[in-house]
């Protein structure tokens, strides 16, 4: 059995980085006067989503990876589409 590439533990570790700090950065605002720390939270979130979707899709031959590559690779991106929705959800309610 091949061995897990770099790539697909950057890309689990990167959507899990983003689905921690989507969970967390609502309480960010009452870290400090103002919405600095929410605002710090968020641009935290959506990074480490973007670089676990990055990561995910870097390697373009899908030939080289095994079935626990893609599947985890996969699940990177579901756990990112979900925490991308919750996000934007929260932004959109904390400035409507």
């Amino acid at each position: 059995m091949k061995a897990i590439g770099n790539g697909t533990i950057n890309a689990a570790i990167f959507a899990s980085l983003g689905c921690l700090f989507a969970i967390v950065f609502q309480s960010m605002a009452y870290w400090g006067p103002g919405m600095r720390w929410f605002w710090v939270g968020v641009i935290l979130a959506y990074s480490s989503m973007f670089l676990s979707v990055l990561f995910a899709v870097m390697n373009r031959t899908m030939a080289k990876l095994n079935d626990l590559d893609i599947f985890i690779r996969v699940l990177s991106v579901i756990v990112v589409i979900f925490s991308g929705l919750w996000t934007t959800f929260v932004v959109a309610m904390w400035l409507g």
